[in-house]
């Protein structure tokens, strides 16, 4: 029985050993086809140009509204700057002088004069009536009534000090307003910007208060609009790339951008925006007339398209190293017909099969 037994244990371990050599011999990497049968490509960083079919727009996040504030102001001379013009922070665009008289001047001063005289007199008549109960007031019945009349009349000169006070502070609040009108206020740039708009307005003539004068684009951020782009285009939206972007005659390094603060992102989710690095050189009329939109994107990786292999919608490819090929998944970007831009998965260099 224990020869039985002796016997079934060494053919148990000649199965394990079998086993074990077999899966020695599994191994995820994939024999190279023969040289013969198969060339390969190297990835490598390149250009990549995206062509959008039609041109585009100008887009300011951020605009200015500049208003006449002041009554009685009046234009002193024509607005010189238009729609489109290109200005300067600190940019003079608009003085304004006011109509306002010698004579009227003169009352807010007496006004005020008077409300300061009025103010001292009522404070020497009250001290005096304090003073008077003052002497009064003694433990008999009339010096306790002289207290109280003292109390009495003490807190009635608060309340007039109080009223007095009012008085004067409006009344040096009007003269030092009128004052101000004597000298020009002028509407000042509050940044590099293009003017969007210039109200309709008459030198030397009255502007109501409140109204809207001047409104600008500020320069500090400055989009390039690109409405119903590629499929291409709206998959490198969010990826913040380099680009140098051509319309027309026009062209300016930048980067591709999501939706930017200030534009709806509801409304214009099929555009995408590309960041002007130097706004101060886009042409003062608009964005130029374009029969297509070129984009630029530097320092991509590039692979052969025909390197690409699909299983189950990933896309995959086959990496040959040390005479075996890697099965290695890819995540590609824009294509031509001739190369992918390869997003993810591979790195500058790797040898490739082709498909």
């Amino acid at each position: 029985m224990s020869r039985i037994k002796a016997i079934f244990a060494a053919l148990l371990c000649l199965l394990l050993f079998a086993s074990c050599s077999a899966a020695d011999t599994d191994s995820p990497e994939l024999p190279a086809p023969s040289a013969a049968n198969y060339k390969t490509t190297t990835a490598k960083r390149g250009t990549f140009q995206l062509v959008q079919k039609s041109g585009g727009s100008f887009v300011y996040p951020v605009t200015y509204s500049l208003f006449c504030e002041d009554d009685h102001a009046v234009l002193k001379e024509e607005i010189t700057v238009r729609r489109g013009t290109a200005v300067k922070k600190g940019d003079i665009l608009a003085t304004f002088t006011f109509n306002v008289s010698q004579a009227e001047l003169d009352k807010k001063e007496l006004a005020y004069r008077e409300a300061v005289s009025s103010a001292e007199e009522q404070n020497k008549r009250y001290q005096s009536l304090i003073e008077s109960y003052v002497e009064k007031i003694s433990e008999e019945p009339d010096g306790k009534i002289a207290a109280l009349q003292k109390e009495q009349t003490e807190n009635e000169w608060k309340l007039v000090q109080l009223d007095s006070n009012h008085k004067i502070e409006n009344a040096r609040t009007e003269l030092e307003n009128y004052r101000a009108l004597f000298s020009e206020k002028k509407l000042i740039a509050p940044c590099d910007g293009i003017i969007s708009s210039v109200a309709s307005l008459s030198a030397n003539r009255e502007v109501a208060k409140n109204t809207c004068v001047i409104t600008l684009y500020s320069q500090d951020a400055v989009y390039f609009k690109i409405s119903s782009p590629t499929n291409d285009m709206l998959q490198l939206a969010s990826l913040n790339l380099p680009v140098k972007i051509t319309s027309g005659q026009w062209s300016s390094s930048g980067s591709i951008a999501a939706t930017p603060c200030g534009i709806d992102a509801v409304l214009d989710d099929q555009s995408i925006y590309i960041r002007i690095n130097h706004p101060q050189n886009i042409p003062q009329n608009g964005a130029p007339a374009a029969e297509c939109t070129v984009l630029e994107l530097e320092n991509m990786l590039l692979l052969d398209r025909t390197a690409i292999r699909s299983d189950a919608s990933v896309d995959y490819v086959l990496i040959s190293e040390n005479g075996v090929s890697l099965k290695r998944n890819v995540l590609c970007g824009p294509k031509n017909n001739d190369v992918v831009c390869i997003l993810d998965g591979l790195s500058e260099g790797q040898q490739v099969i082709l498909n």
